[in-house]
């Protein structure tokens, strides 16, 4: 096989081409050395850690107990200086407490909601004890002779009146009649709570002259009715236990809120009569 000569210009051709590629390469190869030697320097990049994210501010819990409404369990004793002498237990929209040390004068009621001073609100009224909020903080008062733990409250359905018991006195003296015995419900009870202003729960009575509480206007005193009781008459005891003022109507209360029997020895037309009463849920 005869390979086709080449004639001497097609040679020069073909040589002047690689000598200027050959130059081309040098200068490139040229350009990059002289970068490389005379080229800025930028810093190494290297791979930082992420940076840690900002932690958040720290959420106050002092009334995280107010945020979905309010609890007993963690409540702390409450420091009002003020007694805690009755309580009316049931639904939030007729609860109630009775204080004394808010006024001077004589004890003072409080609905669920209202406040007893200024930054104190009343929030829950149990069997034993109530629970205010105290400019935010929940706090515990126990009813007046009630002692913790807390006796299990009656259910909503069934509510109650309630008060802190006395101490014992000694029976009233004097020739004591048996009057009639009557059965009530505590729902009778509640219902003449219910039907009346809180705050006129001391109303229709008075201190007796001779110590008791004396009704005045039975239409104006809730448990004048469902005791059967009459103008004019003096409540002595309950249960043996002396009544002497007004104020004592809180011991009544408890007595037919907490017993499921009561004896009342009251004075009608200068006579003492001994009531009985058998309490049903």
């Amino acid at each position: 096989m005869k390979f086709p000569k080449i004639s001497v210009s097609d040679k020069s051709r073909w040589i002047g081409a690689l000598d200027v590629l050959l130059v081309i390469a040098l200068a490139w190869a040229c350009a990059g050395l002289f970068w490389q030697l005379f080229a800025p320097h930028s810093p190494q990049v290297r791979l930082a850690p992420a940076v840690e994210a900002p932690r958040s501010a720290q959420m106050q819990w002092a009334g995280a107990r107010t945020w979905f409404g309010s609890g007993a369990q963690d409540a702390g004793e409450s420091n009002l200086s003020a007694q805690l002498i009755a309580v009316i237990a049931g639904g939030d929209s007729y609860s109630a407490a009775i204080f004394t040390g808010l006024d001077a004068s004589m004890p003072t009621a409080v609905k669920v909601g209202q406040e007893l001073r200024a930054g104190v609100k009343l929030t829950r009224v149990e069997r034993d004890h109530v629970e205010l909020d105290e400019r935010g903080q929940i706090s515990k008062l126990m009813l007046q002779g009630a002692s913790a733990p807390a006796v299990a409250a009656m259910p909503v359905a069934r509510p109650v009146v309630g008060a802190a018991p006395p101490a014992a006195a000694p029976a009233v003296g004097g020739s004591i009649s048996e009057g009639p015995s009557s059965t009530l419900t505590r729902g009778q009870l509640a219902a003449a709570m219910q039907s009346a202003n809180i705050s006129d729960w001391a109303k229709g009575i008075s201190s007796a002259a001779g110590g008791g509480i004396q009704i005045d206007n039975p239409s104006q005193q809730p448990f004048a009715g469902p005791l059967g009781l009459q103008g004019g008459d003096v409540l002595k005891s309950v249960n043996g236990a002396n009544l002497t003022q007004n104020t004592d109507i809180s011991t009544v209360y408890t007595a037919f809120s907490q017993q499921s029997q009561v004896q009342l020895v009251l004075l009608r037309h200068g006579s003492l009569l001994r009531m009985h009463y058998q309490i049903q849920p």
